[in-house]
């Protein structure tokens, strides 16, 4: 019986008062390179280390985990993968597949391995011949009780009757729904597919995080500065909904230019002087402002690579809180020399060595 989940309608999604690419005037994705401000700066050419044994043995724990855990809640008479949100929206098969996926993102993100767009793809397979190894399972389990043989109710035949048979029940109906029929399939698909994207979701996250290619490690949040606008939220709050719309408007295209204003102040300083510039925005996280700007600072955990993130916080017209990203200032794209070092393999001019192969990644 598959049964799926309704969620109460979720209020209506704040209004965004900025178009942040427009008034930034920042380029497609709102990112600067260093090699777009000096065209004499050419970007890195190197090659990235791959997955290694424990970042596989990690994935596979958390896949064969999940299969076993799902089998067994499924031979209790419960379909997770059934589950579905608002009849639409595979809610159970996402948060399965998102458990199995787990563990090659957790172990891309502890050894510092840069995940590929291939090895994303091969994630979205994965999660497919994860999702057919579930339903096996289940299927050795069901004709295993009924004491049936294999040659009298194949798998096919089982996965025909899992599509055809399927029925909806919520969560307040006390009996299910009509069998589906060829409509069954479509949903079944949904299944799979949302196991699929599900399980690659995770290691999607963690190739999107920053990361340093020349020491080949992953950037960590290094500093945080606010920049606040100093009309008070409280004041812009007792305006009137068409006033208090101008006024915000107002608000957010100034503390915008400001934002813009530091960001091209910054963009070719090093590592030191960037920090330095940080003394002039507040430490902590402004109250009753109408508006912030936070600027957050990214650092490799080796050299002086770093990354510089824009974000707006405001109202919008509604009262709600509205958000936008500003941009970004990559600077991690560039080799620069890693900090004076005098341990094993360090040059005359205090480099420390490119990373090495230390036996659990494969060099490219």
């Amino acid at each position: 019986m598959q049964k799926y989940s309704r969620d109460r309608e979720g209020q209506k999604g704040s209004e965004l008062v900025l178009d942040s690419r427009r008034q930034f005037g920042m380029r497609r994705h709102g990112v600067f390179t260093m090699s777009e401000f000096d065209p004499n700066i050419d970007a890195p050419s190197i090659r990235l280390r791959q997955p290694g044994l424990l970042v596989y043995l990690c994935g596979i724990a958390t896949s064969l985990l999940t299969v076993v855990a799902v089998h067994w809640v499924n031979r209790n008479g419960t379909y997770i993968m059934g589950w579905f949100v608002n009849g639409i929206l595979p809610g159970g098969a996402i948060l399965v597949g998102l458990m199995s996926g787990s563990g090659y993102a957790i172990g891309s993100r502890v050894f510092h391995v840069k995940l590929s767009k291939l090895f994303l793809a091969l994630m979205f397979a994965t999660g497919i011949l994860d999702y057919f190894a579930v339903e096996y399972l289940t299927y050795t389990s069901v004709i295993g009780q009924a004491a049936v043989p294999a040659e009298a109710y194949s798998f096919i035949d089982y996965m025909r009757d899992q599509a055809e048979k399927m029925t909806f029940q919520g969560h307040h109906d006390r009996v299910p729904g009509q069998p589906l029929g060829i409509w069954g399939y479509c949903f079944q698909l949904l299944i799979m597919l949302g196991f699929a994207v599900g399980a690659m979701a995770p290691s999607l996250v963690v190739s999107s995080m920053q990361y340093c290619h020349r020491c080949q490690a992953y950037l960590k949040s290094h500093r945080v500065g606010y920049l606040r606008s100093p009309e008070r939220w409280s004041d812009v709050k007792a305006l009137k909904k068409t006033e208090r719309k101008t006024a915000l408007e107002s608000i957010t295209a100034t503390i915008s230019n400001q934002a813009q204003q530091f960001a091209h102040s910054v963009s070719q300083l090093p590592l030191a002087e960037t920090e330095a510039s940080f003394s002039g925005l507040e430490a902590s996280l402004p109250k009753d402002a109408a508006a912030v700007v936070s600027f957050t600072l990214m650092k490799c955990p080796h050299c002086d690579a770093h990354y510089l993130n824009m974000h707006l916080s405001t109202y919008a017209a509604n009262k709600q809180v509205a958000t936008a990203g500003l941009g970004a200032i990559d600077k991690t794209q560039t080799l620069r020399p890693l900090r004076a070092n005098t341990g094993p393999g360090a040059d005359d001019d205090g480099n420390a060595p490119p990373p090495r192969d230390d036996g659990l990644y494969r060099a490219s």
